[in-house]
Order: structure tokens, then C-alpha cells, then sequence
């Protein structure tokens, strides 16, 4: 889905999807758990860097860091992130990801 979205609209459908899934677990629906905790994981990224702060370390799927790199750079590209985001991103989810195939 955010893979072909315009890049504007990609902080916008990160909350959305957010809160959807926020709601899906306080009402006990069934969801893929990895999934989800991927996709809160990054939107908790996203909006951290927007507010100047940091999450610990996580994680995740390596297919699911790959596109994520690939959104934070054009989020950074459109200046919708700072150029310190990127760095970030490989701090927290690169780390995490190399630990876990040593």
C-alpha cells in the first residue's frame, strides 16, 4: 500500500494504520502478531524522529527492514523526515537485525 503512495500521503496512512491496529488489539480481534508489531514498531520510528526523540532498539523481519529503509528514504528525499532519520533507522533496526544473525 505505501510502497505506490505518494510520498505526502505516507505519514498520514502510517497513523491511520496505527491507530487501526491499536484498535484491533483492544477489541481482541485476531491479527498476525510479527505483522503487527512490525508495523507498530515502525510507525513508533516515524513518529519519534518527527518529535525529535528516539525508541530503543527492535527487532524486526528482514524483509519488513528493507522496505522500511526504502520508505524512510523517500520520506527524507520529500523532507518529511530529517537527514538524521536515516541514521536512526540503521541505529535501531540494522543493530538489532545483524545481532540476531550472529
Amino acid at each position: 500500500m505505501i510502497d505506490g503512495m505518494p510520498t505526502q500521503g505516507i505519514i498520514g496512512a502510517l497513523e491511520l494504520e496505527r491507530r487501526m491496529i491499536d484498535d484491533d488489539f483492544a477489541r481482541k480481534r485476531t491479527l498476525p502478531l510479527e505483522e503487527a508489531r512490525s508495523i507498530l514498531s515502525f510507525c513508533h520510528f516515524i513518529e519519534a524522529v518527527r518529535q525529535g526523540s528516539q525508541i530503543s532498539p527492535v527487532a524486526l523481519p528482514i524483509l519488513h527492514v528493507g522496505f522500511y529503509r526504502k520508505t524512510v528514504r523517500r520520506l527524507i528525499e520529500a523532507e518529511s523526515l530529517p537527514l538524521e532519520a536515516g541514521e536512526q533507522f540503521e541505529n535501531i533496526f540494522s543493530h538489532v537485525l545483524f545481532e540476531s544473525a550472529a
